[in-house]
């Protein structure tokens, strides 16, 4: 169902730690979108699931690293093993080859949906530095990276909980539009204001207890006349009235639509709705990460299986906490809420705010 609000773009795809691999009908192995979810999981968690998931082909790999995870669960590569062996065998490939590829198929359908919001917005991936985080993000970051020839991946402070990190520390907002469709053209901005004056006041009704600590702002949905789709447009303020002409918006309006969609068309612009906002800002918080050390017991090494040589190497198995200087890959960085895997060809090092950097050597 259209809805007119503004949101953030964001795609969702079914390839995730308890995504099943399984054959189709046509004899190929596919990853996803059903899931194994939770309970029972992943046969590698041994809550009783028998069918290979992602998390299944990670651990034989061995990406994983040792396979102790902070719930108390150490995963069971044999039962891994056993839930592998029962999709390589329809495709005639061992274990190894058939977790490589569960591995690689995921990683090409996050790639692909990152494609879409980067080269399909004019963006090429190669500038852009890569951001993983939550619970897999980090295990997946090289390979996406090679997947989409990016160079830069910075695993964030408290990446398994980094959502809910920022949830905890986001600002207090209090929205309301109307629908009022009219051609934007000199004189629109009278009724805009006196639109704005209700919605303010409807704010303040719902929300006395913050009123007069809000700091306000104001968008307006434009579109071009016999479209459906709209530009939220952002409208300056001073001292809680519109201090822009038509003009001027107008003008941002048609450079974000050129950039948006690449082309501007020769029709007149229409206001389709008016949005009203209060926000009361929150105290900024100073992110302050230390993770924990564990000094006095040397790096573990274990056979992992680079994508880069294709075969199993030796991956130094290293505590967060214990990284400091740069750092040549193969590793795997082992914390609480996630696992960082880290192909050859990667150098890792530490940033000021505790962030992990990665960086392809060439």
């Amino acid at each position: 169902m259209p809805i007119q609000s503004p949101w953030v773009d964001v795609r969702s795809i079914g390839s995730g730690g308890g995504s099943i691999a399984h054959i189709d009908p046509g004899g190929l192995m596919r990853v996803g979108p059903r899931s194994a979810q939770a309970v029972p999981g992943p046969a590698c968690y041994g809550k009783g699931g028998t069918e290979p998931a992602m998390t299944d082909a990670a651990a034989w790999l061995g990406m994983l690293g040792p396979g102790d995870l902070a719930s108390g669960i150490h995963l069971n590569i044999e039962k891994a093993r056993a839930a592998l062996e029962s999709v390589g065998t329809h495709i005639g490939q061992d274990v190894e080859a058939t977790a490589a590829g569960v591995m690689r198929i995921s990683s090409a359908a996050m790639a692909n949906a990152m494609r879409e919001i980067s080269l399909d917005q004019g963006l090429d991936p190669r500038t852009i530095t890569l951001l993983p985080f939550g619970g897999a993000g980090p295990l997946m970051g090289t390979l996406l990276a090679d997947e989409l020839e990016m160079n830069h991946v910075i695993i964030p402070p408290l990446a398994g909980n980094f959502s809910a990190w920022g949830l905890l520390g986001a600002d207090m907002v209090q929205s309301t539009a109307r629908t009022r469709v009219i051609g934007f053209a000199p004189g629109a901005l009278t009724e805009v204001a006196r639109i704005l004056e209700e919605l303010f006041a409807t704010l303040t009704e719902r929300s006395t207890a913050h009123a007069g600590d809000g700091v306000r702002s104001v968008r307006l949905d434009l579109r071009y006349k016999g479209q459906e789709h709209t530009l939220s447009i952002e409208v300056e303020l001073a001292e809680g009235r519109i201090a822009e002409t038509e003009e001027a918006i107008l003008e941002r309006f048609v450079g974000e639509y050129a950039r948006t969609f690449g082309s501007t068309m020769n029709e007149d612009v229409e206001l389709v709705s008016v949005r009203a906002s209060t926000t009361v800002l929150l105290p900024r918080r100073e992110l302050s990460y230390t993770p924990k050390r564990s000094d006095g017991e040397d790096d573990r090494v274990m056979e992992v299986y680079s994508f880069e040589s294709r075969a199993r190497l030796p991956f130094r198995i290293i505590p967060r906490g214990r990284i400091s200087g740069e750092i040549r890959g193969p590793a795997i960085i082992t914390e609480d809420t996630t696992t960082t895997y880290v192909d050859v060809q990667w150098t890792i090092s530490s940033g000021k705010a505790g962030e992990i950097i990665l960086e392809r050597t060439h």
